[in-house]
């Protein structure tokens, strides 16, 4: 792979020591106490990881990455919904920004179009190691994977049964005239 080719894809002016990060990436060299010490190092391995994530992204987008996610996603390694009317729909990684150090990694449910904080031990990660698109892409090639119900439920706010009137989520909530004009002649 030419990285220098897919330029658009990854933004590596921003990396100072290009051929140094890619030799830390492709080798099998572990890190001694003394290169840990080292402020140097610890920015050359920042910078390693920081490309290897927007390689990361790039490659989910590809056939593979796809049909891996496919894999990771059909076995609920992503969790589920939080959303009590999800029905524990399972979700998909996404980013929030394809710039780096923006904002960590969050879950997206096809079911309510939401992201969510995920549950899961690596919420440590960056967001733009898995890019924006990701959640989108995978619906898009993978119609079967994501079976919404036609049926939608909504939360009907209520106390004792009787719906409330004027509250968001209420079919009642945009005023006419007659409801208004009734619950006048009450003096609520």
């Amino acid at each position: 792979m030419d990285l220098r080719r897919n330029s658009k894809l990854i933004d590596i002016s921003k990396l100072l020591n290009f051929r140094q990060i890619l030799k830390m990436i492709w080798s099998n060299y572990s890190p001694t106490a003394e290169d840990l010490a080292s402020e140097e190092f610890l920015e050359l391995n920042q910078e390693a990881s920081d490309l290897y994530g927007l390689i990361h992204a790039w490659f989910l987008l590809t056939k593979t990455g796809l049909a891996k996610i496919y894999h990771k996603f059909v076995n609920q390694v992503f969790g589920f919904c939080p959303r009590a009317l999800c029905e524990k729909q399972k979700v998909l990684p996404c980013g929030l920004s394809d710039e780096l150090w923006t904002s960590r990694v969050k879950v997206f449910c096809p079911k309510c179009e939401e992201v969510y904080i995920p549950k899961f031990k690596s919420i440590n990660i960056d967001g733009a190691y898995f890019g924006t698109s990701v959640p989108h892409v995978f619906m898009k090639t993978f119609k079967q994977a994501v079976v919404l119900p036609p049926v939608i439920n909504f939360y009907q706010p209520s106390i004792f049964g009787f719906k409330l009137y004027g509250k968001k989520g209420s079919l009642y909530h945009k005023s006419t005239g007659w409801i208004r004009k009734s619950m006048d002649d009450f003096n609520l």
